[in-house]
């Protein structure tokens, strides 16, 4: 260990450190005038505001945290405008306070202003911060060491990130790591003394109390602070004193109480010394900083209310136990991890770090994880930040492998070491510097980058109304000029910044009004934050129907641009599948859909398929979830002994793009799959050349005796064959579909005269006589229309003993009252009453197996 004094390091030293910390300032300063106010800072500067000019604290209890850091920052704007009548605004002393705080910015000063005067005093704070890493990491493992740690921190995102914010988090991480640092020196130093001097315990126990109290008076999780130094600090001087275990025991309570007692008088101080009424279960007491002790229960029960999202999940309260973990492994740079592993991993081997050392660096961070876990307000990286300087001095350590390898000839590790540095360096240093000034937004390359983030995480990871001064220039590049559809809940809008736009749900200070139609947008330009996309502000699908789509910009990583286009051409219809049952009902499909009016088709996906109007219009698909059955084996043993293997209403889904799903059954609908359609999309084809004949010619006599003729051909009934597909041919099944198409005047006119048909499909033997019949059709003729085409799926159980044989397909269609066939005619001479479709050779392996061709355009 060494201790630090200016007369210890080059002047080398001292410049490579005061560049860092310029270096630092610069992306904290740079950044932060590219930036839009954040959601928490305008309520942030307003607690300060009113905190510094009226000593007021009734608000604080409504807020969840403690005031100290915002009269910190909210210092310079008391300085420049110290007179506004705040007891003038409306809600002054009362604890529903955004209509509060909302009259109070704009008197505060110039958006741009407050985002110099609030932000410049938590960069002092970050530039004080990375001084004491470099400190710590110094009189452990020398300068290099401690250049090491404030290089790791100068670059690293999620610290230059935060830093420049007028939140407390910052402030946070400092005070309680300056706790941890003067405690461990105060461990040291006893440790290092022969004697102990009462007179100097106690002025180190006074500094621990006041940084102590300094911290519990920055943010709720202050106690956690507290409470782990004065544990550690005891664990130390228990185990260094083991044969006087009472002494040592005594010692540990005489300077734990004085450490307690200071940081409580400091937390009371910071509240004027208020006594107030605090409820705690049936019983009112009366207690001094109440109001800090009910900010801290509302904190502890906002838990339950908070909307989180967490890798396409969305809860209310509760949270995930692997969040903070999994928010760790991908908002940290690749290169930061590996370095933070390795630190973790030859601290152990190596035993590179003393005792005292291992306990102040690893306790915190592992605890604090443990609480953050534990805690459910899984809503932000941001509260992990405290555990980063930790484990940045404990990076410092590999400086130290460095020269015990070099002692002990390992010198080719060295220079491995050294090659891999240089490697992790530029991978770390480069992939902070380009995300410039977007820090916030940062996600490593575990989850394909910052591009990709929103997928993952949202809130104060990503999207925390940082990013309308991008959202401006990326408009006016664009050229896109009002009307622009923006929907937000923060207190710094959009209107700030020179942005015109019309309000979307949810609308600022009511968010119980949604957003409709939301399954069929009316056409505009549209952001919508990557919070409001995911999670909808009370209504978690409000705008369901953009995530399915391709926004036409991503500014800032944070705010999705999106451009509805009107149909073309016009969409005119929404076919629902009626298994088990159709989802949505004409009031819902009315008040949902921007295209009125809507023609209803209703069919049985299981066994057929429609595309209404020959395909020629757009339209909409909506299917139930129980018959797609996602997250099971798709489309095994529903209706109609539909196969996950055969691809009928696979390949007809993917005609067309998934536009909306709705997850749960509720009062709305029961969960289904919405899918638009639009005539480019449609690219099934199928074979038009068959046979006609007469029903008692045999297959060979057909092919030989009647020419191959090419569909469409015209039926007695309403119906025209237009071809078909097999599927798939095996021992067990023939699978194919029919295509036929809707003719007639009589359709046109009505249906009260329409006698009830079918389509018949036969797998045929050499004498004509079938061996296995699929009739059927799954689509009402109530619903049809001339143009409509009709697809049915045909499934062919097949006996056992029936391989090694040719076989023919054939199709048709009869009526049902009298099971008479429709007679066919074709171009010639040729008519009959079936039409034979080919032949099909029954091997012991299935032998055909339909690949159909993928075309999943975006929106």
């Amino acid at each position: 260990m060494s201790d630090l004094s200016r007369g210890h390091l080059s002047a080398r030293c001292w410049y490579i450190v005061i560049l860092l910390l310029l270096v630092f300032f610069a992306q904290l300063a740079f950044s932060a005038r590219r930036l839009s106010l954040t959601s928490d800072e305008p309520p942030n500067l307003g607690v300060g505001y009113t905190y510094l000019t009226t000593g007021e604290t009734w608000h604080i209890s409504a807020l969840g945290n403690p005031p100290l850091p915002f009269a910190w920052m909210a210092l310079p704007v008391v300085l420049g405008n110290p007179h506004i009548p705040l007891q003038t605004l409306p809600n002054w002393h009362t604890l529903v306070l955004p209509p509060y705080f909302r009259a109070l910015f704009p008197l505060l000063g110039p958006v741009e202003q407050l985002e110099v005067a609030g932000r410049v005093p938590m960069m002092l704070l970050g530039v004080l911060l990375g001084s004491l890493v470099f400190r710590w990491a110094t009189d452990i493992f020398g300068a290099k060491g401690g250049i090491l740690a404030l290089a790791l921190m100068v670059f690293d995102p999620a610290m230059v990130a935060h830093t420049p914010l007028a939140t407390a988090d910052v402030a946070v991480t400092l005070l309680g790591f300056a706790t941890f640092f003067v405690g461990w020196r105060w461990v040291r130093a006893r440790w290092a003394r022969t004697s102990r001097a009462p007179t100097e315990d106690i002025r180190w126990s006074i500094g621990v109390g006041l940084l102590s109290g300094a911290t519990m008076a920055t943010k709720a999780s202050g106690p956690i602070w507290v409470g782990l130094v004065v544990g550690v600090i005891a664990v130390v001087e228990v185990s260094r004193s083991p044969r006087s275990l009472p002494r040592a025991l005594g010692s540990v309570l005489g300077r734990g109480v004085v450490i307690l007692a200071v940081a409580f008088l400091f937390l009371w101080g910071v509240y004027g010394f208020q006594l107030g009424p605090l409820r705690i279960g049936p019983y009112l007491l009366t207690v001094p900083a109440s109001h800090h002790w009910e900010s801290l229960m509302r904190t502890l029960g906002s838990s339950s209310t908070r909307l989180m999202f967490l890798a396409g999940e969305t809860k209310v309260g509760g949270g995930w136990w692997w969040y903070f973990p999994f928010a760790f492994l991908i908002k940290n740079p690749i290169p930061l991890l590996l370095i933070w592993t390795g630190a973790i991993v030859v601290s152990l081997r190596q035993r590179t770090l003393t005792v005292l050392d291992f306990l102040f660096l690893l306790v915190f961070p592992a605890v604090y994880m443990a609480v953050a876990i534990c805690g459910g307000i899984d809503i932000g990286y941001r509260h992990l930040l405290p555990i980063q300087p930790f484990l940045y001095v404990l990076a410092a350590q590999w400086v130290e492998v460095s020269v015990v390898w070099g002692r002990q000839g390992r010198r080719w590790l060295t220079t491995v070491a050294r090659v891999l540095w240089v490697v992790l360096w530029v991978w770390y240093v480069v992939g902070t510097v380009r995300i410039f000034p977007h820090y916030l937004a940062y996600f490593n390359e575990l989850v394909g980058g910052s591009s990709n983030g929103y997928r993952y995480l949202v809130d104060s990871n990503l999207d925390w109304g940082q990013g309308f001064k991008t959202l401006r220039k990326d408009l006016d590049h664009l050229d896109i000029r009002p009307p622009l559809r923006l929907g937000h809940d923060w207190y710094a809008g959009p209107e700030l910044y020179g942005i015109q736009y019309e309000p979307i749900p949810p609308f600022v200070d009511d968010v119980s009004t949604f957003f409709s139609p939301r399954f069929d947008p009316p056409p505009g330009t549209y952001v919508l934050g990557a919070t409001l996309l995911q999670c909808g502000y009370g209504d978690l699908e409000q705008y369901e129907w953009f995530r399915h789509h391709t926004p036409l910009a991503q500014s800032g990583h944070a705010l999705f641009v999106y451009r509805v286009d009107p149909h073309r051409p016009p969409a005119t219809w929404v076919a629902q599948c009626t298994q088990p049952a159709p989802p949505l009902d004409d009031e819902l499909i009315s008040r949902e859909f921007h295209t009125q009016p809507l023609r209803r088709v209703y069919f049985d996906c299981t066994q057929s398929w429609i595309y209404p109007e020959d395909g020629q219009t757009s339209g909409w698909y909506v299917l139930h979830d129980e018959v797609l059955q996602i997250g099971s084996p798709p489309l095994r043993g529903g209706w109609g002994g539909v196969q996950e293997d055969e691809p009928f209403l696979p390949a007809h889904v993917d005609q067309t793009h998934l536009a909306y799903v709705h997850h749960q059954y509720d009062a709305m609908a029961p969960a289904f799959h919405l899918y638009e359609f639009r005539p480019a999309m449609r690219a099934l084809g199928y074979t038009s050349a068959v046979r006609v004949a007469p029903a008692g010619m045999r297959p060979r006599e057909v092919i030989a005796e009647r020419s191959v003729v090419t569909a469409p051909l015209s039926l007695e009934g309403p119906l025209v064959f237009l071809g078909y597909r097999v599927l798939g041919v095996s021992l067990e099944a023939v699978t194919m579909e029919t295509w036929w198409k809707v003719a007639g005047t009589e359709v046109a006119a009505g249906l009260e005269g329409l006698r009830p048909l079918s389509i018949m499909a036969h797998v045929v033997d050499g004498e004509g006589h079938p061996i296995a019949v699929a009739d059927g059709l799954g689509v009402p003729i109530e619903v049809w229309q001339v143009g409509d085409v009709v697809v049915q799926y045909h499934d062919l159980s097949l006996a056992s003993g029936v391989g090694g044989q040719v076989y023919w397909l054939q199709a048709g269609v009869y009526w049902l009252d009298t099971l008479e066939r429709q007679e066919v005619t074709g171009p010639g001479s040729d008519s009959g009453d079936r039409i034979l479709l080919g032949e099909i050779r029954l091997a012991d392996e299935p032998i055909l197996r339909t690949q159909y061709r993928k075309s999943r355009p975006d929106g």
